[in-house]
């Protein structure tokens, strides 16, 4: 699975920008961007071993229950390997990026 269709068909962002198959940037709410993507290190670059300085993971907060149960209904759907746990559910991207679903208290509009 691609990038692109793990971010706008599964997760279900907004495309807002792409530049070849260098970079992508998505988001919701037509707001300008909440998440860039790129291959600038490398479109092949493993990910970094355990134990290492990083990002560990990134929220994605969703306004309620029900649009979390929609978004997970479609990373089963698409065959993506996830994990429940008390903060959300963890799903990882095609580069082992994790991701955090989970359901915000507080959901803040785009400025």
């Amino acid at each position: 699975m691609t990038r692109r269709a793990h971010c706008a068909g599964v997760l279900g962002f907004d495309i807002i920008a792409r530049y070849e198959s260098q970079a992508l940037f998505v988001s919701t709410g037509g707001y300008h961007s909440h998440v860039g993507l790129n291959t600038w290190d490398g479109g092949d670059a493993l990910p970094p071993p355990p134990g290492s300085i990083g990002l560990r993971h990134f929220d994605v907060r969703l306004p309620n229950t029900a649009e979390l149960d929609h978004v997970t209904k479609r990373v089963r759907d698409a065959g993506v390997i996830l994990e429940e746990t008390s903060a959300g559910v963890l799903v990882r991207d095609p580069s082992a990026n994790a991701i955090l679903l989970t359901v915000s208290a507080r959901v803040m509009a785009p400025s």
